[in-house]
């Protein structure tokens, strides 16, 4: 099957430091196949047999850790949960432009989190909608100036959370599907 994995916090302002083509070959010495990197981000497709997302994630953790010696969580998604979620987009509509679109994913449970203290911290115009394993959201103002940010996705689902834009999710798209 093939997956897509996102690593949280690399490459990001000097942090967790990891060039792609690096962990491209790594992933293929350790047994996973079709391996694509999209952008220096920690987005990555591979094929592998079919396992649950966690185990997955967990493997890959171990690995970042083992193998680059960083600390770095990771949620992975299955082909088939990509179409899915791409689809199930409640703010795809010519009212919601394209490019203020992005998914927050969500490890933690997202039944935890107080709606109303996340409506509290919104800015003119976002939206959000919590589902099962991800947020979509709608932020006109830019994902730099939202409150809708990892940091508090972490703090209000106790969990682990990775977000990336539509564009970016698009392109993952496509790459399973190669």
């Amino acid at each position: 099957m093939k997956y897509a994995a996102f690593l949280r916090g690399v490459n990001v302002s000097g942090h967790n430091p990891i060039k792609m083509e690096p962990l491209k070959q790594a992933l293929l010495k350790s047994g996973y196949s079709d391996v694509t990197t999209y952008l220096q981000s920690g987005n990555v497709v591979f094929r592998t047999a079919q396992q649950k997302n966690e185990s997955l994630e967990s493997q890959l953790e171990e690995f970042l850790l083992r193998e680059f010696k960083l600390h770095v969580g990771v949620l992975v998604k299955s082909q088939k949960e990509i179409v899915s979620l791409l689809k199930s987009n409640p703010f795809l509509d010519k009212a919601h432009d394209e490019q203020f679109l992005h998914i927050t994913f969500l490890k933690g449970d997202p039944s935890s989190v107080d709606v109303d203290t996340v409506k509290k911290v919104l800015s003119k115009d976002e939206q959000f909608d919590i589902k099962k394993s991800c947020v979509y959201l709608y932020c006109p103002n830019g994902y730099g100036r939202t409150k809708l940010n990892n940091s508090n996705w972490e703090k209000w689902s106790h969990g682990l959370c990775t977000t990336r834009n539509w564009n970016t999710l698009m392109a993952m798209d496509s790459l399973l599907k190669e």
